[in-house]
């Protein structure tokens, strides 16, 4: 009895951990879009800018 809890306690960290990774993950994909998003609108801004000249 005592080894499957100490296996499911074994799987819980595990699965704990990978929780982790996904909300790790799932910000740093939203800091890229952010980022993304950014440069997008800065080339726009430069091309409008050139356009100008």
């Amino acid at each position: 009895m005592q080894d499957k809890q100490a296996k499911l306690k074994e799987l819980q960290d595990q699965f704990g951990n990978y929780v982790g990774d996904d909300e790790e993950l799932a910000d740093t994909k939203k800091v890229l879009t952010e980022a993304q998003t950014k440069l997008t609108q800065a080339q726009k801004n430069q091309a409008d800018a050139q356009k100008r000249l």
